[in-house]
């Protein structure tokens, strides 16, 4: 959802900007600013579309070069202003303005290097398999739907259109943005790239790809051109209904439509019978996060669970604190952040020391014999099934012996 927010803003800033140079209005290009900042607060890498704020350079010097001057400071500042959020939240979380949460659970961004020019071969193979529908594995985009695969009618409509485009200085700044986003993605990290990093040129590439079809239709009725046109309907028609394309995760063949992939794609439980598992599987997880939010209710304590502590801490009762088990966790790619059964032992006896009731989440409940052996084992202390327990949890709680 963050790569259509962005791409959205993106693209509204572009128009705002191009609108604001064939119209001479300045005040046209403070939104422009505006919007592409708030992108960059969803998206960091939007601001490799910076340059197309330089559309405020191209507008005439007017009266006195001092005013020109002050109009292109303003735009720079309100663009900052905008974008200052993230920047600010990251410098203050982080230590630096670019780095985010990812450096802290995945290691691998700190480790290499983000933009080398030697991941550009390998990005450029990548795109070209991409549009050529070449063997792709799993990457980000397949997890969107069937709209995000590469589309050749529109590869095709869009390369047309850039020879019927007239080129003026309005167009300037936006062919710079462009270009300058598309290099920052092909000279990033290559293990890092997949298609949902070229949306937001997917989406402004319909400006180009309308050229063609509007030359058609013109055409068309004034009776010239009537094959080359109708070419090009076919083309459109084609990319309209997704076709042809590589719809879906490794699919075999390009002879699929993304709409017709769309309009059926509950109609084959078989085929989605691994995620419907995986659905099925979290459902369980969600229910059994229900059932213990109603055994505590307000009150605070400490849960050992083996569902994810993350989930748990965002659904459970502020009072309630969720942990792992031991090192067995979504989370133990992180340097920085280490938990394993010292920890969890540590984290129990301090909620001893401070009178918290210490939990045991388990789901479902043939887990019990696999999973106990899991949970920290203090002097004293014994592990008892609760009597609350229901069918989509095995609560436990750790009590003193002679209790």
């Amino acid at each position: 959802m963050s790569d259509i927010s962005a791409s959205a803003l993106i693209a509204f800033a572009f128009m705002f900007a191009y609108l604001g140079l064939a119209e001479r209005r300045r005040w046209k290009i403070y939104p422009s600013a505006v919007l592409l900042g708030l992108s960059i607060n969803v998206r960091i890498p939007s601001v490799f579309s910076a340059p197309l704020l330089l559309s405020i350079a191209l507008l005439p010097v007017g009266p006195t070069p001092v005013r020109w001057f002050l109009h292109c400071a303003a735009v720079a500042i309100v663009f900052l202003l905008a974008a200052s959020p993230v920047l600010l939240i990251n410098t203050i979380e982080f230590h630096s303005p670019f780095k985010t949460g990812y450096d802290f659970w995945v290691p691998y961004w700190s480790e290499h290097l983000l933009f080398s020019p030697r991941y550009i071969p390998s990005n450029l193979d990548r795109l070209w398999r991409e549009i050529a529908f070449g063997p792709e594995g799993y990457h980000a985009a397949n997890i969107f739907g069937t709209g995000t695969s590469f589309v050749s009618g529109c590869v095709l409509l869009t390369i047309t259109g850039l020879f019927l485009i007239r080129t003026n200085r309005s167009l300037l700044s936006g062919f710079l943005a462009g270009l300058t986003y598309l290099t920052s993605i092909l000279s990033h990290n290559s293990h890092l790239v997949d298609a949902r990093y070229y949306l937001p040129l997917f989406v402004l590439s319909v400006a180009l790809a309308a050229l063609p079809v509007t030359w058609a239709v013109k055409n068309v009725f004034a009776g010239k051109r009537t094959i080359a046109s109708l070419l090009i309907f076919v083309i459109f028609a084609a990319t309209c209904f997704g076709y042809p394309s590589r719809s879906g995760y490794n699919t075999v063949g390009i002879n699929r439509s993304q709409r017709w992939d769309a309009l059926h794609f509950a109609d084959h439980p078989r085929r989605y019978r691994r995620q419907n598992l995986s659905r099925a599987h979290k459902g369980r997880h969600f229910a059994a996060q229900k059932d213990f939010a109603e055994l505590v209710g307000s009150h605070p304590g400490i849960v050992l669970s083996s569902i994810d502590p993350v989930y748990l801490n965002a659904l459970l009762p502020d009072g309630c604190v969720a942990a792992p088990l031991d090192g067995d966790h979504n989370y133990h790619f992180s340097k920085i952040w280490h938990y394993d059964r010292p920890e969890a032992l540590a984290l129990v006896e301090q909620g001893l020391g401070r009178g918290l009731p210490i939990y045991a989440l388990f789901v479902p409940i043939k887990e019990k014999t696999t999973q106990q052996s899991r949970l920290p084992a203090l002097p004293g202390y014994k592990w008892t099934i609760s009597n609350n327990s229901s069918g989509n949890a095995l609560v436990l709680q750790l009590s003193p012996i002679e209790y």
